[in-house]
């Protein structure tokens, strides 16, 4: 199999992400309770609407996607969208779709993207009904958790949504995602993802499965360009590459806190997702810090997020360091 030897993230928008609160409609068994037990937020939203002024006195263009929990139970959430919908920048969201239909007609045109998340633990009869409903503002990614634990009905959503695409109603993407497991808890049976060989197979025949009808196009894109050591280049798909456990990259400068930052549930700023770094500072006390400008030095074993696989990164020699 070739290797990738160098990423390069689109530049023309940084990237911030934003684990918005720590409470959710489900309670996934592959989800840190830390991400669904909480008290839905850790900051002061004064003081947050004065940091993301400050980010935009910053950066030209900024692109945020906003995750949870369930970022649509915050009271914030709504604003968070039009201050940046309102201010020239772009804005998506990772959501389980609990709203109703008309929420999403209401709130899709401010939205350069949604993805919706399929838990099949916590089955929706109407998760693509309101997936239609928020296709009609903005482009839908419907991205189906492939839950060993309940994975015919994972299969059966995700061959019902490919089905829809086909007759070209709809403007979105259907995407299975392997269930990566809790660092913390490392039952795979209980969390959904002790993935027998057939399993992974399936997933692998299917992650570069990409379908868009409707002809929408939205002022964001968040493409990377990856170069390969027999000197091929791709767009790269961050499924197929997780998937096939291509995105080890212990030892690679990567430019998170660069192109990107983070901000977690609790509050505090983080370079990246996967928390290569450590924490910055807290949003509440942003004034007495400087934002992050240096890039990091891989130590992580499985870069398993989107946003952070797709920032740029070069493989370097670095001692003390193997995979």
């Amino acid at each position: 199999m070739k290797k990738i030897i160098r990423i390069e993230r689109d530049k023309r928008n940084f990237q911030l992400s934003w684990c918005i609160n720590n409470i959710c409609t489900n309670h996934c068994t592959y989800c840190p309770d830390v991400l669904h037990r909480g008290t839905n937020h850790n900051y002061d939203w004064n003081i947050v609407r004065g940091f993301i002024e400050r980010l935009f006195d910053t950066h030209s263009k900024i692109h945020c996607s906003i995750s949870g929990g369930e970022p649509t139970v915050s009271p914030h959430f709504k604003e968070a969208v039009d201050m940046f919908y309102d201010n020239g920048h772009t804005v998506g969201i990772t959501t389980n779709g609990v709203k109703p239909e008309k929420y999403w007609r209401e709130i899709g045109p401010k939205l350069a993207y949604a993805c919706f998340s399929y838990h099949p633990q916590y089955k929706d009869a109407n998760y693509l009904t309101k997936a239609q409903a928020a296709s009609e503002g903005t482009i839908i990614k419907c991205r189906i958790m492939m839950d060993t634990n309940h994975w015919d009905d994972a299969v059966d959503v995700y061959n019902r949504a490919i089905e829809m695409t086909s007759r070209g109603k709809y403007t979105w993407s259907v995407e299975p995602v392997k269930v990566l497991p809790d660092r913390a808890n490392r039952d795979l049976k209980h969390m959904g993802c002790d993935y027998t060989d057939e399993q992974i197979q399936w997933i692998v025949d299917h992650a570069k499965t990409y379908h868009h009808s409707g002809g929408k196009e939205k002022p964001f894109t968040a493409k990377s360009t990856f170069y390969y050591d027999d000197g091929s280049i791709e767009s790269g798909n961050t499924n197929y590459l997780i998937a096939t456990k291509q995105t080890d990259f212990r030892g690679w400068k990567c430019d998170i806190g660069i192109e990107s930052m983070f901000i977690d549930h609790t509050g505090y700023i983080k370079k990246g997702n996967c928390n290569q770094g450590g924490k910055q500072f807290h949003i509440n006390d942003h004034l007495n810090h400087s934002l992050p400008s240096t890039a990091e030095i891989c130590t992580i074993p499985v870069c398993g997020c989107n946003t952070d696989v797709l920032t740029s990164k070069v493989k370097v020699p670095l001692a003390g360091l193997s995979k």
